[in-house]
């Protein structure tokens, strides 16, 4: 029997023996286990002797990792330096290319 880590309660709460597939089966009857997911809650999917994944719905999937807003990148933008400082360059490339004429070829 697998267990289920709440990430709102933090309980840890067992599966149920209608919620846990070993892996061969959860293989051959996806459609089944994903539709499950969708109807009747998380789905356990077992190796021998250990849990291996939890199949959820996009639903709660969304409802656990929460919106996607960008806010990370928008904080990044904010925290960023004003000015990114450019030292000078070496006196010999301050001057520009003198062209080699074709005669002197």
């Amino acid at each position: 029997m697998g267990r289920l880590f709440s990430m709102t309660t933090g309980a840890v709460q067992p599966f149920s023996q209608s919620e846990t597939w070993c892996f061969q089966d959860a293989k051959a009857r996806f459609g089944e286990v994903a539709q499950r997911a969708c109807t009747e809650g998380p789905q356990c999917v077992i190796v021998p002797g250990q849990d291996a994944v939890v199949i959820i719905s996009a639903a709660e999937f969304r409802r656990l990792t929460g919106p996607v807003t960008g806010q990370a990148l928008i904080d990044a933008h904010r925290h960023r330096p004003s000015a990114i400082s450019i030292p000078n360059p070496s006196p010999w490339r301050s001057r520009p290319a003198t062209p080699v004429s074709d005669a002197a070829a």
